[in-house]
């Protein structure tokens, strides 16, 4: 099978991200960009790649805007692309089954089916946050369909999306890597959702990479995946004795809605539920699949025209013996970032 990804651009000279307030005992943050990937490194270990322009397998599946490789604090691949289960599945991903505009369904973006993400503006940057030097990628792409184009046979750009992918250096056993998602419409009565069943799922979608000895957590102790989703907090850690990632969601995010019947029967089954309502729903996979973040569930939502719809989620990329504890105050301290 012949892979179509654009990786080869190790050779490009490093732009460093120093305007002049790194000192010089602090690591050196590094990005490379060279038109088809944006690559993130730290003193020469490689942090993350983000995926600009289309992927394929042998002209199949068809994905951008996604994160992959992303790499482990030793600079081993921490995710897959182009799974052999699930081909569709991509790195660190978000994507919905269900994207409309009013009664015309425009493909399958989880599907990698009659969609496409064009990537028009991207820019990466050194940003400040508190008192910390991070590089930050600002990235603009346009949603559209080949089931929806203009009387010159050209596909309309029926999404905005704006993205910022912030890159925290690595402090001691973790990495922080944040996602804020910003969704537009650009046309009247556009929708997306979930998967039209049960599990609902779609939305953001870390696929990694994942063995026998790995304990998945919720705050509130450990937790057994289930073949539907569960409400157990706001963060789930995915952790084995040499590496973990803990997916966060932050509290500002929407919440899917999801019937009460469905929550009664994941409380029968051992999940903690004491987050409440605000909790989200968590489609969780011990092998073959994506751990995802799961909004806004079965039921399509409207985006805005006006009010863009923000999506946020924190990464923390660990050595595997980060306790939940430490987990928990960094969760608060992204709770408390506006």
């Amino acid at each position: 099978m012949r892979f179509t990804i654009g990786i080869a651009m190790i050779l490009l000279p490093c732009v460093a991200i120093d305007l002049g307030r790194l000192h010089a005992e602090e690591s050196d943050l590094c990005s490379r960009d060279d038109g088809k990937v944006v690559e993130i490194s730290e003193d020469g270990v490689p942090v993350l790649v983000y995926q600009m322009q289309e992927n394929s397998l042998d002209g199949e599946w068809q994905r951008a805007g996604y994160v992959h490789p992303l790499y482990d604090l030793d600079g081993k691949v921490f995710t897959e692309d182009f799974p052999e289960d699930h081909r569709h599945h991509r790195g660190v991903f978000w994507a919905w089954h269900h994207f409309s505009v009013g009664d015309l369904r425009l493909g399958d973006p989880w599907l990698c089916k009659d969609f496409v993400r064009q990537c028009t503006q991207t820019t990466a940057s050194a940003v400040q946050r508190g008192d910390e030097d991070c590089i930050g990628i600002d990235l603009v792409t346009l949603w559209k369909s080949p089931s929806l184009k203009d009387l010159n046979g050209d596909m309309l750009p029926v999404v905005k999306e704006e993205t910022q992918i912030l890159v925290h250096r690595r402090t001691g056993q973790h990495r922080l890597v944040d996602f804020d998602i910003s969704l537009t419409a650009m046309v009247q009565k556009v929708s997306i959702g979930g998967s039209d069943d049960v599990k609902g799922y779609g939305g953001f979608s870390p696929r990694i990479i994942l063995n026998s000895k790995q304990v998945f957590r919720f705050g509130s102790g450990e937790v057994e995946p289930t073949k539907t989703a569960v409400q157990g907090g706001p963060w789930v850690d995915i952790s084995d004795e040499k590496r973990g990632l803990a997916i966060m969601s932050h509290p500002e995010n929407p919440v899917a809605n999801r019937d009460a019947n469905t929550a009664s029967r994941h409380v029968e089954n051992g999940v903690n539920e004491s987050a409440g309502s605000t909790s989200p729903w968590w489609i969780l996979r011990r092998k073959r699949s994506m751990q995802n973040v799961v909004y806004p569930g079965r039921k399509p939502v409207s985006l805005s025209t006006k009010n863009p719809m923000r999506l946020r989620y924190r990464l923390v990329i660990h050595d595997g013996k980060l306790l939940p504890a430490s987990l928990q105050e960094i969760y608060k301290r992204y709770a408390g970032e506006k």
